[in-house]
């Protein structure tokens, strides 16, 4: 039995919202990961040249030189680990990943609403027309979000089998 034309377009809508629900709980992911790794590093910089300093202010005199040696090393390394994090910029890598994920799940909402509601009430050529521009603005979107890891793919594989982004969840499964 042959499609229709609405049917093939029904489901191209399906597709779209079943990539976009995708790709947003893979940057979703990479925007936690990215959060996560800015918070604790961060810390990293600040604990090391607090420890480096914090045992000679009393009495500088009093130190050993391999206390010496010790907190320069904690030292340097604190600022090392503050350079390297202020020059990978992981929180504008956070802010670009969570800005695509939101984007990518505006775009899931519409492919929805699409499949679900325009798909009946609009003639088929505006239904056309609504199903390209989703075509489209995925495509954009695609060209345009910075890059996910294969494993945060399959994290939120993990996600989205376990109902985390589904539009009709419970609110308080929330942290499923």
């Amino acid at each position: 039995m042959t499609e229709t034309p609405r049917e093939r377009l029904v489901k191209e809508a399906k597709r779209i919202e079943e990539f976009s629900l995708w790709n947003a709980a893979a940057h979703f992911t990479t925007s936690g990961w990215a959060s996560a790794i800015q918070t604790l590093g961060g810390a990293v910089p600040i604990i090391l040249g607090a420890i480096g300093g914090w045992k000679f202010f009393a009495d500088p005199s009093l130190a050993t030189t391999a206390q010496l040696r010790m907190a320069s090393l904690l030292s340097l390394a604190g600022g090392t680990v503050g350079s390297l994090l202020a020059y990978w910029n992981i929180g504008r890598a956070r802010l670009e990943h969570f800005q695509a994920g939101t984007k990518y799940k505006s775009l899931e909402n519409e492919a929805r609403r699409a499949r679900e509601i325009y798909a009946v009430s609009d003639e088929d050529a505006r239904f056309r027309e609504r199903v390209e521009e989703l075509m489209k603005r995925y495509d954009t979107l695609g060209e345009s979000s910075p890059q996910s890891l294969t494993v945060a793919f399959r994290v939120a594989g993990w996600k989205v089998r376990r109902g985390r982004y589904a539009p009709d969840r419970p609110t308080d499964s929330h942290r499923s």
